[in-house]
This record gives C-alpha cells, structure tokens and sequence, in this order.
C-alpha cells in the first residue's frame, strides 16, 4: 500500500519527496475484505483511510432497517468520518 499511497500523492505535484515520506509514515496498510467495517454507526473515527484497492460503500440503516447509502469511494481516494 504504501507505494501505491507515495505514487498518488507524487501524482498530484503538490508535494516534494520529503513531504511525501513524512505524510507515509502515518499510514499502516490493512486489508479490509468484502463485509468487514472501518468504521460502524456511532463509533468514534479518529482516523484517516486510503483505498489503495477495491471500494468502499457508506450507509446508514434507517428504522425500519432499510440500508440507505450515502456514498461510494474507489481506489485512491480518502475516507473518514466526521460526527455531526
């Protein structure tokens, strides 16, 4: 992951090398599989993904247990979540 990360962040030509290391460091990669959360519903997020790999589906159950998606991430792009 993390020379995919480093790639990305190069790509954008808004960082030089030393800033790209320095960013790297603070990123461990992990494998989510298809099911697994990296984040659930009400649970504090303190920290930053990127999707090296694959997607990511946001959603929210409502009431009556109905999944509602409120977005979809793809390979190189960030995710969080933000309390409201």
């Amino acid at each position: 992951m993390t020379d995919v990360f480093k790639n990305y962040l190069h790509s954008t030509g808004e960082l030089s090398a030393d800033e790209i290391n320095f960013s790297a460091q603070f990123f461990k990669s992990i494998l989510l599989k298809k099911g697994d959360f990296f984040i659930r519903e009400d649970e504090y997020c303190d920290h930053i993904g990127f999707i090296a790999s694959g997607a990511v589906k946001a959603y929210a159950i409502d009431k009556e247990g109905k999944e509602n998606v409120t977005c979809f991430k793809f390979e190189n792009e960030f995710i969080t979540s933000f309390s409201e």
